[in-house]
């Protein structure tokens, strides 16, 4: 009885914590959807393109871009961040587009130097640029806008007071977030053109700060794609706190940290929004900030008086709280009054059943066994070494039955396939293959699903690509396995048995 008054009472008081958390949490939270989605105004589209003699553009490669500079009526600069290799692509890949378009064998090398940068304005409409500068070791890019986008949002960029790489205003664990587009664009898949209504924002964690190859870098846990490289890496603010690339550091994607675009950007005199620590902290005691150009950084809104929505629930909530705790009150009463009456019928009862000798645990009855993984990998929820295994009891037999077995080629072990579901990947917590030893394998690689009509394949959406004999599937693709295929996820392979 005072264990369960305990326990009732114990999680009463936690549910007013939650209610007196959910009266406050809605306001910043707002606040801070506020600032983020402001921040969508500064991503615009960057395109390599090519005209044709009839005056047609065509999107040779795409990708997300973000801007910064100066408002300056005087002397008023606009710049686009973006990775070097979308708006730098191969000079082949550019030529083999331009054969596709039409351009002669003789006009291609001089059509592929004609090749310009434009930014998307609004729907198809755009401006030109040009490049101002770059850098292979930063896979960065920096274009120049011919004419300045008035309706569009300026990042500031958060670093330390001194530019040091050492002493940067952010920590591991700090949210962070992302700003890219639906898909990647090309001109053999995807020659779109997004405006700032389909940006897609996503949200994650900072894992670690570091140096990796010589360049100060952000590690963090938000997928990077072809979609959404070479856009800003934000603070909770707003604030562009580094540059996202495609590269990997173990499990986790990379950003290039703004301490390093701040020096190049210095060094060739740009003007641009930066933002420090002490900037943070005057504007929260409300002092004026003299930043010496007319900058139009990302704002975070103004906290705001406690909105009626949120006074209404907090007294909706307080009113339930109120009707739980008459109700304890009630269930506890009738709680002491029956307490009696039951445990004389259990002491009743105690009497009337017989006593029941149960038959000693045969320890070598279960003939199951683990399998052990070799080094890098491991089974999950595997069964015996054999295709089918075997539960036997005196009452009869329990079998799982196997409906094929994929083959890893470098170390020859057999995955089972005797579930309806079974996933391969390198996040031990959620594949039932774990491949622990080769970076190109995504977190969730490869579904293979059984159904009454057959196996079937599946990409879980993996980075560097599921391929069934050759073929690239695409996202969440299925591909029916009848015995035989060749299996590669990135560049790991297998082999599909019945």
């Amino acid at each position: 009885m005072k264990t369960t008054a305990k326990s009732i009472f114990k999680g009463l008081a936690i549910a007013l914590v939650l209610i007196i958390g959910i009266c406050i949490w809605p306001v910043s939270k707002v606040q801070a959807e506020e600032s983020l989605e402001q921040a969508k105004k500064g991503i615009v589209q960057v395109n390599l393109v090519y005209t044709d003699d009839d005056g047609k553009t065509h999107i040779i490669e795409g990708g997300t871009g973000f801007l910064i500079g100066s408002a300056d009526e005087n002397n008023p600069e606009e710049y686009v961040v973006t990775c070097k290799h979308i708006v730098e692509p191969d000079k082949s890949y550019i030529k083999s587009v331009l054969l596709e378009l039409g351009v002669s064998e003789e006009d291609v090398d001089s059509k592929a130097d004609s090749v310009e940068y434009e930014v998307v304005v609004a729907g198809d409409v755009s401006t030109n640029a040009t490049l101002y500068l770059d850098s292979d070791n930063l896979d960065m890019a920096v274009l120049k806008l011919d004419e300045l986008l008035t309706t569009r949002t300026m990042f500031s960029i958060y670093t330390s007071e001194d530019g040091s790489k050492e002493n940067v205003p952010y920590k591991n664990t700090d949210s962070v977030y992302t700003l890219g587009f639906p898909a990647a664009i090309d001109y053999a898949n995807n020659p779109a053109y997004y405006g700032n209504d389909q940006v897609v924002m996503s949200s994650g964690h900072i894992m670690n700060i570091h140096t990796l190859n010589d360049i100060h870098v952000i590690t963090h846990d938000i997928p990077i794609g072809m979609n959404n490289c070479g856009g800003p890496l934000l603070d909770a603010n707003g604030n562009v706190i580094g540059m996202n690339i495609l590269s990997m550091d173990g499990d986790y994607y990379v950003a290039v940290d703004a301490s390093e675009m701040v020096d190049i950007f210095d060094s060739f005199g740009m003007k641009y929004g930066k933002v420090t620590p002490t900037d943070v902290t005057t504007e929260e005691s409300g002092d004026e900030v003299d930043d010496g150009d007319d900058i139009d950084p990302i704002v975070k809104p103004e906290a705001s008086s406690m909105p009626i929505e949120i006074i209404i629930i907090a007294v909706v909530f307080g009113v339930i709280f109120i009707v739980l705790m008459a109700l304890v009150v009630i269930l506890l009463r009738k709680q002491r009054e029956g307490a009696p009456k039951e445990e004389k019928k259990e002491k009743k009862k105690k009497k009337k059943e017989p006593q029941v000798l149960e038959k000693p645990f045969d320890p070598n009855w279960n003939v199951n066994s683990n399998i052990s993984s070799t080094s890098g990998t491991s089974i999950l929820n595997a069964g015996a070494c054999d295709e089918t295994s075997i539960l036997q009891n005196n009452d009869g037999i329990n079998t799982k039955v196997s409906h094929g077995k994929i083959i890893r080629k470098k170390t020859g072990e057999n995955i089972d396939l005797t579930k309806d579901r079974t996933v391969i990947g390198k996040d031990s917590l959620h594949v039932d293959y774990c491949i622990r030893d080769n970076s190109a394998i995504s977190r969730m690689h490869l579904i293979v699903a059984v159904n009454p009509n057959g196996v079937y394949a599946e990409d879980a959406h993996s980075t560097n690509g599921t391929f069934i004999n050759g073929r690239r599937l695409a996202a969440g693709e299925q591909c029916e396995l009848r015995g035989g295929e060749n299996i590669r996820l990135g560049n790991e392979e297998f082999i599909f048995r019945k």
